[in-house]
């Protein structure tokens, strides 16, 4: 009788239920650390909380996430982590110092960017417009050039073009 009450106490005030974590992580092997330690499984047991994951790869940009964890009524937890490339980060930043008139800071991204993608129109045609607003008309002349060369089709030919015709 006294095992029952043992047992019964233990399961009211000490037993914390285990909930199951699906963990889904792009590229399949990139460095999982979980709670501060490293593992390599992508399925857990956790006890409810917060947790903290962090997912790491070279040449990725890394994401650090703190989940909670609920009852376990709530069934199994789904976590899904995607690591964009670093060049694709560059690419994000150029983007907003362009936008926001940083016209020098995005010309050092898109460049850096455009080192491991030096085929993406759209780089090179915003590098152009950089370079353009700017007051650098020949280094923008030489990015438009580069856009048509790469350009997949007619609109792109046309944009680039419409750009270039600007300098004649």
């Amino acid at each position: 009788f006294i095992t029952l009450i043992m047992i019964i106490l233990w399961l009211l005030f000490i037993y914390e239920p285990q909930i199951k974590v699906l963990l889904a992580v792009s590229p399949q092997d990139a460095e999982v650390i979980l709670n501060g330690k490293p593992t390599k499984k992508r399925v857990f047991y956790l006890r409810p909380g917060r947790h903290q994951v962090t997912i790491i790869k070279e040449g990725y940009q890394h994401i650090t996430d703190t989940f909670r964890v609920c009852t376990p009524k709530e069934g199994p937890l789904y976590l899904t982590y995607q690591l964009k490339p670093l060049s694709e980060h560059k690419k994000e930043e150029a983007k907003k110092a362009f936008r926001e008139g940083f016209y020098e800071k995005a010309i050092l991204l898109y460049k850096e960017y455009l080192k491991t993608n030096p085929k993406d129109y759209y780089a090179l045609m915003n590098l152009g417009l950089a370079y353009e607003y700017n007051k650098n008309k020949p280094q923008a002349k030489i990015c438009y050039e580069k856009a048509l060369a790469v350009a997949i089709n007619d609109q792109q030919r046309r944009e680039a073009l419409k750009r270039l015709n600007k300098f004649k």
